[in-house]
């Protein structure tokens, strides 16, 4: 006879960023959140990956991370494109000047 056992009270990730952005927290460390979910290492890695990859989460500095709306998506994107076209354009104007000079 085999018995399944289903732990329902542990929480996801997802659900841990809603909560962190419903007290107002807009960021957690991974000590905190690997605390608060009780989760293994390689499990919490590749969930933080997976929404690393959907851009709901920033890491701007190892062990610290950023929890992103859907307003910072449309926002992000839009100075990503406008930094990447300014780059290019601007790039090749100021080696010229650099070197004419």
């Amino acid at each position: 006879m085999l018995i399944f056992v289903y732990d329902l009270g542990m929480a996801s990730l997802d659900q841990y960023l809603d909560e962190q952005l419903a007290r107002g927290r807009a960021y957690f460390s991974r000590e905190e959140a690997l605390d608060r979910l009780k989760l293994a290492p390689e499990a919490f890695s590749a969930a933080l990956t997976r929404l690393i990859k959907k851009r709901r989460l920033a890491n701007p500095r190892h062990g610290f991370y950023l929890i992103l709306r859907p307003e910072d998506h449309i926002r992000a994107s839009t100075i990503e494109f406008h930094c990447s076209v300014l780059r290019r354009f601007m790039v090749p104007h100021i080696r010229r000047q650099w070197f004419f000079r």
